[in-house]
């Protein structure tokens, strides 16, 4: 899975250019809360801030300004890549953690504060992160009923007329998230197409996008974000195409799930925006091979049945 990559490097260029005077100040959108265990969307970077002692830094919460002989000595465990190296101590009370990696227990990083001139320390404090996989999902329809399987995964097919106005099933999207996130809530993007063939499946009438009528192109609000799996109906009904010529063809419409995004990976980003929320456009993850696809054959019209007739008189 992977995001965006123009709109990703758009918001960190952003970032990067707004922070530029703010580096040594905590945000407002942090909090000073140890006993929560900070849930991290993998690959995705954050940044962590010490509050410094305000006898050495009696400015900081004022203006930013720290201490001029105040240190601090972050302990980053393998598998988190810090802007500060490790058991170093840095004029500095904050670090970056670059792309961290998805672990089955969680990650410890130690601040400890000095003071280079007066030699004082203290015991430090530490501070846990649950860094998890990246969010999968897959489609499927709820109720096929009237409909019969086709040869490939989550094809379909039924007769249609040129009067027919067929209901789309409802189309339910299942993710798949790390369990430590409690309650989590995800969205998508469903990109609709309709297009005709014949009965040796060569196009008859050219693929067009009908996103509009049956998809769903755009993520929510987070706000909006809902528990999984998130069932996906519309009120749009499928009919049949023709040739141009009156003539009806093979009709195939194709529901492909192209982007999902959960509330962890969506606030994940907005970590890595040092705390400037980001559009909801470049907070998703891409999707392959989640398709449904719907056929409308159509119904044969039988011709009349032929005879000798009883007056014929050819021998």
């Amino acid at each position: 899975m992977r995001t965006k990559n123009l709109l990703k490097l758009a918001f960190t260029m952003l970032a990067m250019i707004v922070m530029t005077g703010a580096m040594a100040q905590t945000p407002a959108q942090y909090t000073a809360t140890e006993s929560e265990t900070m849930v991290q969307t993998e690959g995705i970077s954050f940044r962590l801030y010490v509050q410094p002692d305000p006898v050495y830094s009696p400015n900081y919460d004022a203006d930013g300004t720290l201490g001029a002989n105040s240190l601090w000595t972050f302990t980053i465990p393998t598998g988190l890549t810090g802007s500060v190296a490790s058991g170093t101590p840095v004029d500095q009370n904050w670090v970056e953690i670059s792309n961290p990696v998805a672990s089955a227990t969680n990650y410890d990083v130690t601040a400890q504060e000095t003071n280079s001139t007066l030699s004082c320390t203290n015991p430090g404090r530490t501070t846990s992160i649950s860094v998890i996989a990246a969010p999968t999902a897959v489609i499927a329809p709820d109720d096929v009923t009237g409909w019969t399987a086709g040869a490939g995964t989550n094809e379909y097919y039924r007769c249609a007329a040129v009067a027919d106005a067929i209901a789309v099933p409802q189309l339910n999207i299942t993710f798949t998230e790390d369990a430590r996130r409690v309650a989590n809530a995800y969205d998508y993007i469903l990109s609709v197409t309709k297009a005709g063939y014949d009965i040796n499946d060569n196009l008859l009438v050219a693929e067009s996008v009908v996103t509009a009528d049956f998809g769903k192109a755009a993520m929510q609000a987070i706000a909006d974000y809902d528990a999984s799996p998130v069932a996906h109906t519309t009120a749009s009904t499928l009919t049949i195409l023709d040739d141009g010529s009156g003539n009806l063809v093979r009709t195939k419409y194709v529901f492909t799930l192209e982007n999902i995004s959960s509330k962890t990976s969506y606030l994940s980003y907005f970590r890595a925006n040092t705390g400037f929320t980001p559009t909801i456009a470049a907070n998703y993850y891409a999707v392959a091979n989640q398709t449904v696809t719907l056929w409308l054959n159509p119904a044969p019209v039988t011709g009349p049945i032929y005879h000798i007739p009883n007056d014929f008189s050819a021998f």
